[in-house]
């Protein structure tokens, strides 16, 4: 899973507004080699995250027992050479991370906790080889400094050398709806390779005798003054440590675990030497009601454990998360009063600390806690998390990870408060994603949108707040990692000055295209995947070219852009005929890629690539994102288009096989996750395709099957608020009501509507609390993010879509308004988009440009907002009834 953190390498190029690798030698990491070996015995292999030494003569099995080392920052360049050393001279295969930077990403606070702590990965061809290793490697890692532990290793005599039985190749299968990694047993069948942060190997495999009669463990009592801390339930995880709830001294208490020489921060202190800081910080904040209390620190085994008072009530996050008014119609009156509130005793706060001589620092919504007192209309609001605290004249090295409320230009902590103050004040009205500056000009198009719905006089007092702030900081800056020129574009986005804003968002991505690049276009960091990711509709080449397409852009009619694509297609061919595991789904993989390349005259080619992704259906997921759905749905529109009889054969298989799993009970058995009723990566997507499936042919047993999923989806997350009724997601811990496009009530809005065109009378009687809620179009006031899928693009055209089925809408040009909290521009004319965690800009259809500019282009001319062939007879959500096949089925 990619977070903030996977970021950090993909923005220091300073001469692009874009997501990309650094083109500036001085922003390499140092890159770590191996000892020196024979070219012609080895096989080297370098990707982003690693860098693969296989030998020649190995014909490693699938799965074994593998040897990880792990390695302090310090001196990981040492122990690679002396390691590698040993696996070149005894013909061992092995990979390694292949720069620093990688690997100190890779050790921070919020990196993946599984995989934390590999430095070298060893392949053993057998037990007795793998046996036969472990001592050697300890004598070798016993010379360097300790390293991270490895959660779900178990260590060779308490050593920097672990081992864990698991899959040496990817071997992949569907279990309840999502794809898990797998190992073989002795029988053949396939069983989960568990990734979890504990030691855990499966049932038909022992350890080796020599291991059972060697290893060395920690004695128990190490552990035993754990017992007084009661622990109860954990609240969160990080590389750092854990964070829980216990019972200490008679108190309830929260506890802040600290691991050494992991979770590592930008200044390389690892989450032990924070927790320990922190709780110094702590006692000298003792008097200042509104930090949390210290209660003891205890340091047990080679973790340290900070023990604190138990406060009550939610995270800032939290509290706006649940209470922040959206919906378009709703009150604001008591939020709006909760809200000057908070932000004045956060101010108040920010004053009393820095009297104290200290600074927050990682000052953000997650480390305020609101305890509401309703009887009395009062808001109580505390502060935790002081590990990153220290004086106020300290120097500021920035954490992508809160990227909202970073200044990259911070110089101390003290200007880094202030600055983060104001943004915290602004974000509890305007809950936004930030862009890669802030100016007058765009706080003035933010300050319209709030004002609209809260009033003038909290506008006013933001201001106030503002202008205390900036006697400390500097409130408006330009980008810290780029260095041209940027601003808001010349026209705003309004129902008035679509062709202008289409034009201009046409501009912003021709005139960055790049013919050097393998993508073409800078698309999100995960265009880096693997090498079909570069053209992937997702975040790659294909979705940007669609959009491009469906606006008859010049640039597809360039012998630049022609003989580009013409090399795109021998690589695509070669890539997926040398790896057969390629990801065959509508927007991540080889299937919507076909369909772009047959959309622009690459038919035959288009063909045979969409021969592959047949072959390999069974495997997939149930999803129009990434599976059965969307392969359902390409083969649908080939068939239509080609009428050749084998794309509806497998349209067919594919729709019978999501019944069968539905019914065997995949929907019921599933665990929850973001999206799993929606449109595009859950279960409506099969509703919508199964529809039209049955629809085209005249099926009533499709069209019933869809019916049934419907009522299951709607059964599961419809629940009543008071603007009607709206999609629930589970998937966080906490019922969330999501309006998106992708997982929320817009996504499964359009499944009805659609259905509706075709059969009126089932919809409108049978999910009429729901009808009723669509043509109210409540809406909402703003979204964190403003791309098509989880932003304010999807929304905006969804509403549009009301507007053409009712002839109405409350929320369209909102929804076009609140656009204008994110547009950039390089020279006024263009417009981009800002990409995930909005450093930088993405040109891409999930994330950034294309997917506005198609949102656009669909509310504008109704052009077909889904990658499949343009103008097709299925009409998905374009307002008009499936054409009906004239043979039966």
């Amino acid at each position: 899973m990619i977070n903030g953190t996977d970021y950090v390498k993909y923005i220091k190029n300073k001469s692009i507004p874009f997501y990309s690798h650094s083109n500036n030698k001085k922003d390499d990491s140092i890159t770590f080699h191996s000892a020196s070996y024979n070219k012609s015995n080895w096989n080297s292999i370098i990707t982003d995250d690693w860098h693969y030494m296989m030998h020649n003569s190995n014909d490693l099995p699938d799965q074994g027992w593998k040897i990880h080392i792990s390695a302090n920052l310090e001196d990981a360049q040492e122990v690679l050479i002396k390691v590698s050393e040993l696996l070149i001279t005894t013909k061992v295969s092995f990979k390694f991370i292949p720069d620093f930077l990688t690997l100190e990403l890779s050790y921070s606070k919020n990196a993946d906790r599984i995989e934390a702590g590999k430095f070298i990965t060893i392949y053993p061809k057998n037990d007795t080889e793998f046996c036969e290793l472990l001592d050697p490697l300890k004598r070798i890692t016993d010379q360097f400094k300790e390293g991270p532990y490895i959660l779900n290793d178990r260590p060779w005599k308490q050593s920097n050398v672990y081992y864990r039985y698991g899959g040496f190749r990817a071997m992949t299968a569907i279990k309840d709806g999502r794809t898990i990694y797998v190992i073989r047993t002795p029988d053949g069948d396939f069983i989960e390779d568990k990734r979890v942060p504990y030691f855990s190997k499966p049932d038909f495999v022992n350890e080796p005798i020599y291991i059972q009669e060697n290893n060395t463990y920690p004695n128990p009592e190490t552990f035993a003054k754990l017992d007084s801390l009661n622990i109860k339930e954990a609240l969160h995880f990080s590389n750092a440590g854990g964070v829980y709830v216990g019972k200490y001294k008679g108190h309830d208490v929260v506890i802040k675990e600290g691991r050494p020489f992991i979770g590592i921060d930008q200044k390389q202190c690892d989450g032990f030497t924070r927790i320990k800081a922190e709780y110094k910080t702590l006692m000298k904040l003792k008097y200042v009601a509104g930090v949390v209390d210290p209660i003891g620190y205890e340091k047990i085994w080679k973790h340290n454990y900070l023990i604190e008072e138990k406060i009550p009530g939610e995270t800032l996050g939290e509290y706006m998360a649940v209470n922040f008014p959206f919906p378009n119609n709703s009150d604001v009156t008591l939020y709006k009063h909760n809200a000057l509130q908070i932000i004045h005793k956060l101010v108040n706060l920010v004053k009393e600390i820095h009297q104290k001589g200290f600074a927050i620092v990682d000052f953000q919504p997650e480390n305020i806690m609101i305890d509401t007192d309703k009887r009395h209309g009062t808001i109580n609001v505390r502060l935790i998390d002081f590990e990153s605290a220290g004086p106020l004249n300290n120097r500021y090295n920035p954490n992508l990870v809160t990227q909202d409320y970073t200044s990259f230009q911070s110089k101390t902590f003290k200007d880094a408060d202030w600055y983060t103050l104001n943004r915290i004040a602004r974000s509890i009205f305007l809950p936004v994603e930030s862009t890669m500056f802030y100016s007058p000009e765009l706080e003035k198009r933010q300050n319209k949108n709030i004002k609209f719905k809260f009033g003038k006089d909290v506008v006013d007092y933001l201001t106030q707040v503002q202008n205390l702030c900036a006697k400390h900081t500097t409130i408006y800056r330009q980008p810290a990692f780029y260095d041209g020129y940027v601003e808001t574009p010349q026209e705003s986005i309004n129902s008035n000055n679509l062709a202008q804003n289409i034009a201009a968002l046409e501009k912003g991505i021709t005139q960055n295209i790049n013919y050097d690049l393998k993508g073409l276009i800078y698309g999100d960091i995960k265009q880096y995947n693997d090498s079909l990711s570069w053209y992937a509709i997702n975040y790659g080449t294909m979705g940007t070219i669609m959009a491009l397409q469906r606006n008859n852009s010049n640039i597809l009619r360039t012998s630049a852009f022609r003989n580009w694509l013409n090399k795109v297609e021998e690589r695509i061919d070669s890539i997926t005929k040398q790896d057969s595991s390629f990801n065959v789904g509508l927007f991540d993989g080889l299937g919507g890629i076909a369909l772009i390349l047959y959309e622009l005259g690459h038919k035959d080619m288009a063909e045979e690539l969409i021969h592959r992704c047949n072959s390999t259906h069974n495997a997939l997921n149930i999803s129009m994102y990434s599976g059965l759905t969307g392969l359902g749905l390409v083969n649908l529109v080939l068939y239509l288009s080609t009428n050749k009889n084998n794309y509806m054969r497998v349209a067919k298989q594919i729709a019978d096989t999501i019944i069968s799993r539905y019914h065997s009970g995949e929907f019921d058995n599933q665990e929850e996750y973001e999206g799993r009723l929606g449109l595009i990566k859950g279960w409506a997507g099969p509703v919508i395709f199964l529809w039209k499936l049955g629809t085209l042919i005249n099926d009533l047993h499709y069209r019933s099957e869809a019916i049934i999923i419907l009522d299951k989806i709607v059964a599961t997350g419809i629940i009543n608020t008071e603007q009607g009724s709206a999609l629930s997601d589970k998937s966080k811990g906490m019922v969330r009501i999501l309006p998106y496009l992708d997982t929320g009530f817009a996504g499964l809005s359009l499944v009805l509507m659609d259905i509706n065109l075709d059969a009126p009378n089932i919809i409108r009687k049978k999910y009429s609390n729901i009808w009723e809620t669509i043509q109210k179009d409540v809406g909402s006031f703003c979204t964190y993010q403003c791309c098509l899928f989880s932003g304010t693009a999807g929304l905006a055209m969804y509403s549009n879509t009301v507007k053409l089925n009712f002839n109405k809408t409350n929320s369209f040009d909102i929804y076009l308004q609140a656009l204008n909290n994110f547009m950039l521009s390089t020279n006024r004319k263009n417009m981009l988009v800002p990409g995930q965690f909005g450093v930088k800009c993405s040109m891409d259809y999930e994330t950034g440009a294309a997917g506005v500019l198609i949102a656009l282009l669909n509310i504008e001319n109704q052009i077909n907002w889904l990658p499949l062939l343009a103008n097709n007879p299925l009409n998905i959500f374009n307002s008009k009834p499936t054409t009906q096949l004239k043979v039966m089925k």
